[in-house]
C-alpha cells in the first residue's frame, strides 16, 4: 500500500521539507515540501538523490575488515570485540590522549550521534574531538557566542544591500538559513528589486555577477579589512554616538585601536585600494545591511578575524529595521562587544 510521509532532510542544519512515497516499506519517490516554510519546495541535489543514496549498491550495511588486501564482511559482535581490543592496548602503551576522533559532516548533524561519541570519548578519557567543523562553523559559532551569547542570523530578505563576504551561495553552502536552489532564487529576486550587492572574495565567485563593488582581498587579511571599514565608519562618524554610548562598552579603546588601521595600511595589507574600502564602508552603512558569511576565514587568523565578524554586521541595526540578531539577543550581547548603530542619515 502506497502512503506520503512528510519528513524533513536531515544531511545540514537547514533541514529541507520532504514529502517520501512509501510502498510496501521501500522508498519509492522523495520530492520537496511545497508547504514548508523555508524551503517551500526547494531540494539541493544532496537532498533530491536521498532515494539513490539509501538505495546505492556500494551502500556499506555491515562491518568490513581488511585481510590480505581484500575486504571480507564481519559480524558487529566481531567488530565491536576487535575495536574495543585495539583501544584498550592503544590506551594501555600511549595513554587515553592518543586517540583522537575526526568526523565528517553528516555525522556532525545528527546530535544523538554526536553525544553518544562525546559519551565514548569520556569515558575513554580522551578529549580529542573534532571535524570538518573545527575549521569552519564552530569558530563563526563561537565568535556569535562571545560577541552577541548565541548565534545570530542574517534578514536578508528585508535588507537593501547584502555583503557575501569570501563565500559563494550559488555554488554550495545555505546563505540565508535554506537550501542552494532557494537561496540563488532569493538572491536574484532581491538584484531585480535593486538591492545593492557588495561581494568580498579573492576569487571571482558565481555569485560575483550580482556585486555592485567586488573586493578581491589578499587572502587571509580579511580581519584587518574589517577593520578598516569600521575606521572609515567611526571618522566619517556614520554610527549613532548616543546608542554607542548608552549601549556599548570599549568604543575608546576600539578607536584607539583604529588609529593602527588607517586607510593606506590596510590597502598594504589587504591589496585592497583604499577607495574601494571607503566605498564599501559607505555602502555598507547607508543602508540595513546584511552580512553573510559561511565561516569563509580558515587560517591561523581564523578566530581574530571572525570576532571582527559580528562587529561589523551589527552595523546594520536600526530603529524600525530588519535586525541581525533576533529579538532575545539584541541587549545581551552589549555588554560583550561594541554595537554600532547606524545613524538614519547616513
Amino acid at each position: 500500500m502506497e502512503k506520503t510521509i512528510k519528513t524533513y532532510c536531515g544531511i545540514c542544519e537547514s533541514t529541507c521539507g520532504m514529502q517520501v512515497t512509501v510502498e510496501n516499506n521501500a522508498v519509492k519517490k522523495v520530492e520537496g515540501l511545497k508547504e514548508h516554510l523555508r524551503s517551500k519546495g526547494d531540494l539541493c541535489v544532496k537532498g533530491a538523490a536521498a532515494k539513490d543514496i539509501l538505495n546505492a549498491p556500494d551502500r556499506l550495511r555491515s562491518p568490513m575488515k581488511k585481510e590480505n588486501g581484500t575486504w571480507k564482511e564481519i559480524s558487529w559482535d566481531e567488530a565491536l570485540d576487535l575495536l574495543a581490543g585495539k583501544l584498550n592496548g592503544v590506551k594501555e602503551k600511549y595513554g587515553a590522549s592518543s586517540l583522537a576522533v575526526y568526523h565528517g559532516q553528516t555525522y556532525l548533524k545528527n546530535c544523538l550521534a554526536m553525544f553518544m561519541m562525546k559519551r565514548f570519548l569520556t569515558i575513554y578519557g580522551t578529549r580529542n574531538l573534532c571535524s570538518a567543523a573545527s575549521e569552519c562553523f564552530i569558530p563563526f559559532l563561537l565568535g556569535g557566542i562571545a560577541t552577541f551569547g548565541s548565534l545570530a542570523f542574517a534578514d536578508a530578505v528585508n535588507s537593501r544591500c547584502v555583503v557575501i563576504w569570501g563565500s559563494d551561495p550559488f555554488s554550495s553552502g545555505n546563505m540565508v538559513g535554506c537550501n542552494l536552489p532557494r537561496t540563488i532564487r532569493i538572491f536574484n529576486e532581491l538584484k531585480e528589486k535593486g538591492v545593492r550587492f557588495i561581494i568580498i572574495d579573492p576569487r571571482t565567485p558565481a555569485v560575483a555577477r550580482l556585486a555592485d563593488l567586488h573586493l578581491k582581498v589578499r587572502p587571509g587579511t580579511d580581519g584587518a579589512l574589517a577593520l578598516g571599514m569600521m575606521r572609515v565608519i567611526i571618522d566619517e562618524k556614520l554610527f549613532d554616538a548616543e546608542f554607542v554610548a548608552n549601549h556599548t562598552s570599549g568604543f575608546g579603546q576600539l578607536r584607539e585601536m583604529l588609529r593602527d588601521y588607517d586607510l593606506e595600511k590596510v590597502e598594504k595589507i589587504t591589496l585592497v585600494p583604499k577607495g574601494e574600502i571607503q566605498k564599501a564602508a559607505r555602502m555598507f552603512a547607508a543602508s540595513p545591511v546584511t552580512v553573510l558569511s559561511t565561516r569563509p576565514i580558515r587560517s591561523r587568523r581564523s578566530g581574530r578575524s571572525i570576532s571582527c565578524s559580528p562587529l561589523r554586521e551589527t552595523l546594520m541595526s536600526r530603529e524600525g529595521t530588519p535586525s541581525l540578531l533576533p529579538p532575545s539577543l539584541r541587549l545581551r550581547g552589549l555588554r560583550a562587544s561594541l554595537h554600532l548603530k547606524v545613524n538614519r542619515s547616513g
